[in-house]
């Protein structure tokens, strides 16, 4: 049970499991996690591929809490 304040709630600041793996003392500078395809014929496909670029465009980056 991962037990969060309420600021984080507001602020959208949720902590979730992650399904990746990670070794400690082991230099790893670039590893491929997932794949994704988007249909370029879809709308939505197409908003969500446009949110993913205008995110990494902005250096949105995650916060990872690791624990055991």
């Amino acid at each position: 049970m991962v037990v969060e304040n309420l600021g984080q709630v507001v602020f959208g600041e949720r902590i979730k499991s992650s399904p990746y793996t990670l070794e400690f003392m082991k230099d790893q500078k670039c590893a491929k996690v997932c794949t994704k395809s988007y249909k370029t014929s879809s709308k939505e496909d197409k908003k969500k591929l446009n949110d993913l670029k205008r995110a990494m465009n902005l250096n949105y980056y995650h916060h990872w809490i690791v624990g055991e």
